[in-house]
């Protein structure tokens, strides 16, 4: 293509232009191509390709492909370093070649704006995989700039997280330790300094997972912090106008107490904590159920069909609520489907979480039988 130009000031969303490149056609990438020659400082049409050739941050199979994947990854780390779809456009299949060229630029850039955290955070994802100590590295120093974010603890406990596997190799229980304690650390700062961001969009899946490796490494007392952050922060934020996702945070905080119960061999304070769940759940999406598989093998049956009693009582609560709610004109797809049963026309919403309420009903009836039987029922992760 032509030469790499000044990058052109374009106001639009980076990201919805990335989304469009996905489904262009060959006419149409020859088109923009021929554009883009004429005008190579072009950012709209330079995104469009990059989706193309990136299908969602994936290079495709062929070389050629990569190969203009890689054009369009490199000018944007050249004219625009900074953007937020370079975060999530990094990781395809890079061979050594291909990765140290891309290196080269984000070292250059970041040599540009040493003190550009956003930069460093979007040449840390990209070394993520290929060269996690440069990401360790590049998202230590965004911490040293802003120490007060808790961005940069999160990522790099994910970073860790990646190298914990093995309980048994040592390595990989300094690794795990290392994700827990900046995992908490990311929390106390969003304790400290609330906002909103991706840990609090996603709060409870993130420390489920820091809780999940806290119990894959035996290390209770971090298990039981990410029971009872939980917990506490459900009770605190339950008179908020977010009380549906605080009474969740609440009852996700005590699926992980009793876990951690059940494991030190205090089978009664973990029935304790599963006898807390249930009204906690969230009707429309889910009711944990690991503890409740976990009493279950522990034998205690009563507790487990006590616990699944309850999900079903605050299920129908919520199908009876929606029972009376008007025909919306909001219609859902007829691509969606529950639970593998599609829809070959789209229904009202209503309906849709009626019968969703309603297969979950069922769902419960079914484990409730099977364990009155006195055979052990295959309980879900969540219903």
């Amino acid at each position: 293509m032509g030469k790499r130009g000044r990058a052109s000031n374009e106001a639009f969303d980076e990201n919805e232009v990335l989304g469009d490149g996905f489904n262009l056609s060959r006419e149409q990438v020859k088109k923009i191509e021929s554009e883009l020659f004429r005008d190579p400082s072009s950012l709209r049409m330079r995104l469009l390709l990059l989706g193309f050739y990136g299908r969602g941050g994936c290079c495709r199979d062929a070389e050629e492909n990569q190969e203009a994947f890689l054009e369009h990854l490199i000018w944007m780390i050249d004219n625009y370093p900074g953007s937020k779809i370079l975060s999530h456009t990094q990781p395809f299949a890079y061979n050594n070649r291909s990765f140290s060229k891309v290196k080269w630029h984000w070292l250059r850039a970041i040599k540009l704006s040493p003190h550009n955290v956003r930069v460093l955070n979007n040449a840390a994802h990209c070394c993520i995989l290929p060269a996690p100590k440069l990401a360790e590295k590049l998202w230590r120093r965004a911490r040293q700039i802003e120490p007060q974010n808790e961005e940069w603890p999160r990522e790099l406990s994910h970073l860790y997280k990646l190298s914990a596997n093995n309980p048994k190799a040592r390595k990989d229980r300094i690794q795990a330790k290392k994700s827990i304690e900046e995992g908490k650390r990311a929390l106390e700062l969003h304790k400290e300094f609330p906002k909103s961001s991706y840990l609090e969009t996603y709060m409870v899946m993130t420390v489920q997972e820091l809780a999940e490796l806290a119990l894959k490494f035996d290390l209770d007392d971090a298990t039981k912090y990410f029971g009872e952050y939980l917990r506490d922060r459900g009770r605190r934020r339950r008179p908020s106008k977010k009380a549906r996702h605080s009474r969740f945070e609440e009852h996700m905080g005590h699926s992980i107490l009793g876990r951690c119960a059940s494991k030190s061999g205090d089978t009664e304070r973990a029935k304790m904590h599963l006898s807390k769940m249930p009204n906690l759940g969230d009707p429309y999406w889910r009711h944990d159920l690991i503890l409740a598989r976990v009493v279950l093998e522990a034998g205690e049956k009563g507790a487990v069909v006590e616990y699944l009693d309850g999900c079903a009582q605050n299920i129908s609560e919520e199908l009876k609520r929606t029972a009376n709610k008007t025909v919306t004109e909001q219609q859902v797809p007829a691509w969606l489907s529950i639970e593998h049963e599609s829809y070959d026309e789209s229904i009202d919403f209503n309906e849709f979480v009626r019968m969703r309420l309603e297969w979950k009903i069922e769902q419960i009836t079914k484990w409730r039988n099977i364990i009155h039987r006195g055979r052990m029922a295959k309980l879900e992760t969540f219903i």
